[in-house]
């Protein structure tokens, strides 16, 4: 049951209240546990510098300052929030801490925070001097704001964004227009047996995160290829072309959004090049904001394929562990949680 759990639990960033500043960490640690229920696991005294990294487990003469992010380990973003909102003068004889929520003396200083920036707009401070004073009111949202600011996973956005611009796919980047079933039209192989249309380049299919979310999938399966560039292929052609059989109404085609490595699927591509309405999303099913970009909670199915290696990446692998990041992918997929309003457009999306 306590794994169960523990496998549904997230990292949210947030800034602590002012009623942190002064404490050690192993001070904000336990009060954290004790009073808020949330663990923090780590902290970032100076949220100015944005190159300074994060520090888990730092030495006992770290001091939470005013403006310190905290890294915490929670259920959801309304425990985190509990971090943000608590004040020593309104919230010292709350026990419950479901009721911990913004109280007056945190409106009145934020409206007065707001005046500030007013004033250094209107007299022209330093870009710098704003930025930092902004970045000490407002901090990363939910996971669809973090989709919608970082369009690719860390661990690729810096080769992507160097490597190859974003295409277009005719999507406005400003525009949240929900995405529109493209028109039926029954066009069929040489056999007669599938569905067929005219070959296309993987650029054109191709999906950042970022427009993955915008385009609002429904009813779509999802297809999550753990993968490398230098993976075997799979053969995504033997799955894919039953569920473009003939027999199948072109109304009744089932978006196909497959979720991987896109320099593994440049190799796999030249199979299924003309098998209408497939997607290509860049990520990964072990990144779980790659997962709620492709809406996997209105999807009508969703499966985990594992790309082997080559030969030699697997001479020195147990083979125990060939299947682990499938397993951890699956795992992944099962633990996450989806909000009310979400859970609200995935019944009214399969009706």
């Amino acid at each position: 049951m306590d794994y169960s759990r523990g496998t549904s639990l997230e990292m949210y960033a947030r800034r602590m209240s002012d009623a942190f500043a002064g404490m050690t960490f192993t001070q904000a640690c336990e009060f954290c546990y004790l009073r808020l229920k949330i663990v923090l696991v780590a902290i970032k005294t100076d949220s100015s510098d944005l190159a300074t990294m994060p520090q888990v487990n730092p030495p006992p003469d770290c001091i939470a300052m005013v403006g310190s992010i905290g890294y915490f380990i929670a259920d959801s973003t309304e425990e985190v929030e509990r971090a943000m909102y608590y004040c020593a003068l309104c919230h010292r004889d709350v026990d419950d801490p479901t009721q911990i929520k913004k109280c007056a003396c945190q409106m009145e200083a934020e409206a007065h925070e707001d005046d500030e920036l007013v004033k250094m707009v209107r007299g022209g401070a330093p870009p710098q001097q704003m930025t930092r004073a902004r970045d000490d009111l407002y901090l990363e949202g939910k996971i669809w704001s973090f989709i919608r600011r970082y369009p690719t996973s860390p661990a690729r956005s810096i080769t992507e964004g160097q490597g190859e611009s974003e295409p277009q796919l005719g999507v406005d980047p400003g525009s949240s227009i929900k995405r529109q079933p493209e028109k039926a039209q029954a066009q069929y192989d040489s056999t007669g047996m599938f569905h067929w249309c005219p070959g296309r380049p993987i650029e054109s299919v191709l999906m950042s995160r970022q427009q993955a979310a915008r385009a609002e999938f429904s009813g779509h399966i999802v297809i999550c290829v753990i993968s490398t560039p230098g993976s075997q292929i799979v053969g995504l052609h033997s799955f894919v072309l039953p569920l473009r059989s003939a027999v199948i109404k072109p109304e009744e085609i089932r978006d196909i959004v497959i979720l991987s490595d896109h320099a593994f699927m440049r190799k796999e591509w030249q199979y299924i090049l003309n098998l209408p309405r497939i997607n290509i999303v860049r990520g990964t099913a072990l990144n779980r904001a790659d997962l709620r970009s492709v809406t996997l909670n209105t999807c009508k199915m969703c499966v985990i394929l594992g790309a082997p290696s080559t030969g030699v990446q697997m001479v020195n692998v147990d083979n125990a562990l060939i299947d682990k990041s499938v397993i951890l992918a699956t795992l992944n997929v099962r633990a996450m949680k989806f909000s009310e309003d979400e859970a609200v457009e995935m019944v009214s999306s399969q009706r």
